[in-house]
């Protein structure tokens, strides 16, 4: 019996062996036979066993079970065995609050989804450990759970946002591959293969969802919110931008432990070893500050934070950067080399925007009309410089070289859609001023004279509204190229279900269709050389019957439907590029819609 007592614990099998089901023989120290013939890490994660539970402890706990059970729909069994994406497309939304029971995905689309990411702005991350990663997952054959704690929540992270825009028959069940594939491209916005596709899209959206929850489950068991490293910092930075996708808040409790990550980081090792670094940490600043702000939240990171990972603030002015655009060719002084100081611009007038004008804060205090006219002014002089840029950028087209007009695209168009979210704020905050005045006669709300308050107030309002007005116009030297709104309505379905949700801007196409005389319109605005003025109907829709409020209601879900102008990123010619969401072509700033930004005001604001 002693000898019994004493004898040692069979020593458990390593992962690898573990995931392939084979026989594995173990030894105290170093590797196992198999791991070291495919010279492998051998790593064994220790399985903690539960106690066993007697008969009256599980009576008691089926007991309440049973009674709940009676009350509510029966929920999917979490602790069951791995679960096929088909369970998953039914027409309930997961919870996002319970664990995920584990999406068996096969290693090819795992190995798809990968491939996607390089298609999307965040494979362009300074601190992305692509490479490492999917080396770590070829060694394990794909197999996600045999990767390390920290790589496993960065993979999932990733699966969660590439099934967003893959075309992929397994993530958008129910379509065949050729048809899946048009997706990924502008053809489906041109050309009606399908009636409807909103099945497609509900089906899609909870697969994604329930990989967004299974990645939010796995980041909490693993704190990646405190434990800082470049793997957390990319985990945390693809959830905060799918937790804005999802609940259209921006500066959420993501951002703050993406920043805080970047923070010690930074403090730790010089993040923007290059110019190219810091262009790119100037640029994703950029993005996080737009998102807090257009949804009412104060920018997350200080100016402490932007300094360490961006460097010095610039010393050229906007007037500066204007001249030296208008005066050289593109082709010598790219875009992108004005690029940093062009995005710390945008951070330092959103911060500005927010903290004097639209943040919390200043909406309950008097509107300050000097800083008003000051924020005005900017505005106006970011929007010229944004101006040259594009103007240059497409008069050089034809002399500059294909690779590098295509990074011209990829800095230009988000400034331009900063610059469109930046006035729209400001246009609905004095909107929201004027009605208060007006409709409560509330004089005190504003540090100017009480006979001069409507009069003045109206005055900025019209000047923002004519500014705010060039966000959604689109330009008619590229009309033959603007997509019917029945093919818009059918992309939004499938590529963004989850924002057609928020913004009701399908609802709005819909009613626009059933309206007086529009079906044959429409069905025949892209088989003819649009006017000008039919541009301007097509360019605002929901202004036909909706006055202002369809004006703002439609730029609004341009702002929602494309945030940060990262929709249309892909070469100009359509059938190789893939969108971010598969809709760029006709959402936000697209170099097929936009290209160039005269002051004007829109007919129905006569």
């Amino acid at each position: 019996m002693a000898e019994l007592s004493t004898k040692r614990k069979k020593i458990a099998s390593c992962d690898f062996c573990k995931a392939k089901r084979v026989l594995c023989h173990p030894v105290e120290t170093g590797s196992c036979p198999r791991c070291a013939d495919k010279g492998l890490i051998c790593t064994t994660t220790p399985v903690v066993r539960k106690k066993r539970r007697t008969k009256a402890e599980l009576q008691n706990q089926r007991k309440p079970e049973s009674s709940a059970s009676q009350a509510s729909t029966p929920d999917l069994c979490l602790d069951g065995p791995s679960t096929s994406l088909e369970v998953w497309t039914g027409s309930q939304k997961p919870s996002r609050n319970l664990p995920a029971p584990g999406l068996d995905l096969p290693s090819s689309l795992v190995r798809e989804l990968f491939q996607d990411l390089r298609t999307l702005p965040h494979f362009h991350y300074p601190l992305l450990p692509l490479k490492e990663l999917e080396t770590s997952l070829r060694r394990r054959s794909w197999h996600l759970p045999a990767l390390p704690p920290h790589e496993r929540v960065l993979a999932h992270c990733i699966l969660a946002i590439t099934a967003r825009i893959t075309s992929s028959t397994s993530i958008i069940v129910g379509l065949d591959q050729h048809k899946a594939s048009n997706l990924a491209t502008r053809e489906p916005l041109y050309t009606r293969s399908l009636n409807d596709f909103r099945d497609f899209g509900k089906k899609r959206e909870n697969i994604c969802e329930q990989l967004r929850g299974e990645a939010v489950w796995l980041a909490q068991q693993e704190a990646i919110m405190i434990n800082s490293n470049a793997h957390n910092a990319i985990s945390l930075s693809i959830l905060d931008f799918l937790e804005y996708r999802a609940s259209g808040k921006g500066g959420n409790a993501y951002t703050s432990a993406y920043i805080h990550s970047l923070r010690y980081l930074s403090e730790q090792s010089d993040l923007s070893r290059n110019s190219v670094d810091r262009i790119k940490f100037s640029a994703y600043l950029m993005a996080i500050a737009l998102c807090a702000v257009s949804t009412g939240a104060g920018i997350p990171f200080t100016h402490h934070d932007q300094l360490l990972m961006c460097g010095e603030d610039p010393t050229i002015s906007l007037e500066e950067i204007t001249n030296r655009i208008s005066t050289n060719s593109l082709g010598k002084t790219p875009i992108f080399d004005n690029m940093r100081p062009l995005s710390l611009h945008v951070i330092s007038l959103a911060r500005d925007i927010s903290e004097h004008i639209t943040g919390t804060f200043a909406r309950r205090h008097p509107l300050d009309e000097a800083e008003l006219i000051s924020k005005y002014n900017s505005l106006d002089l970011l929007h010229t410089t944004i101006s040259t840029c594009m103007s240059q950028m497409q008069n050089n087209q034809h002399v500059i070289e294909k690779s590098v007009f295509q990074w011209m695209r990829y800095c230009t168009f988000p400034l331009l859609h900063a610059w469109s979210t930046l006035a729209l704020l400001v246009f609905e905050e004095l909107k929201r001023r004027r009605e208060l005045i007006r409709v409560n006669s509330l004089t005190e709300s504003l540090d100017i004279p009480g006979n001069t308050i409507q009069s003045r107030l109206d005055l900025l309002y019209l000047q923002f509204r004519a500014m705010a007005s060039q966000a959604p116009l689109k330009s008619p030297d590229h009309s033959k190229k603007f997509p019917r709104f029945r093919e818009l309505r059918d992309g939004l379905n499938v590529a963004g279900f989850s924002w057609v949700d928020q913004t009701g801007v399908v609802g709005d196409i819909d009613k626009f269709l059933l309206s007086s005389g529009s079906n044959q319109q429409v069905t025949d605005v892209t088989d003819h050389t649009v006017t000008t003025a039919e541009l301007e109907i097509w360019s605002l829709p929901l202004s036909l019957s909706g006055g202002e409020d369809g004006f703002a209601a439609w730029a609004q879900s341009l702002q929602s439907l494309n945030p940060l102008g990262l929709l249309d990123i892909g070469v100009e010619g359509g059938g190789g590029s893939v969108d971010l969401f598969g809709i760029g072509a006709a959402i936000g700033a697209s170099s097929d819609t936009t290209q160039t930004l005269e002051p004007r005001i829109h007919p129905i604001f006569n």
